[in-house]
């Protein structure tokens, strides 16, 4: 089971005005999350995935810090705590980026819930990211949410990504 929880955790890799006016809500009801963004940040939709993207800072802009959510219902969790799925998640990240670079990985409060909080650095295409990870498992529901930033330009949309994750909201 914790194989099946790394895999949606892997698979998720100009300041923008933080005005509440400035922002739109979406109720993800298939999902059982909501969540604001700010307008001028591109939300695309992919069933159980959710790109939100940030704009392009200008012409020669050539990557997008963006934050990938995936929701997933489960049936069996075989007992897993959120400590076993955080280690999992680490193992599985080295796995995949053996330059991992990790800032922490530790427990956390997020949507009203303990979860688990990852932050590091890897080279992925060509680029030097850095991301922040929030897994969450409460119930049946199971949301991986990731903040993707090239390393030098991490700190620009650093605020904005964590208004988003920390404003998500479970649907009951």
């Amino acid at each position: 089971m914790l194989l099946f929880f790394c895999w949606y955790i892997v698979d998720a890799s100009a300041q923008t005005n933080n005005d509440a006016a400035d922002w739109k809500t979406v109720n993800l009801t298939e999902s059982h999350i909501k969540l604001s963004y700010p307008t001028a940040w591109y939300f695309e939709n992919k069933g159980v995935r959710f790109v939100i993207k940030s704009p392009k800072e200008n012409e020669a802009d050539a990557f997008f810090e963006n934050i990938n959510i995936i929701t997933k219902t489960v049936t069996n969790t075989d007992g897993a705590t959120m400590a076993d799925i955080g280690a999992a998640s680490l193992e599985s990240v080295k796995n995949k980026y053996p330059s991992l670079q990790l800032n922490y990985s530790k427990a956390t409060t997020w949507m009203n819930s303990n979860a688990w909080e990852l932050s590091y650095q890897v080279k992925s295409d060509g680029n030097n990211v850095q991301l922040l990870q929030r897994v969450y498992l409460n119930n049946d529901l199971f949301v991986v949410a990731t903040y993707t930033a090239a390393v030098k330009e991490k700190d620009m949309y650093a605020a904005t990504a964590l208004k988003v994750m920390d404003g998500m909201e479970v649907l009951k």
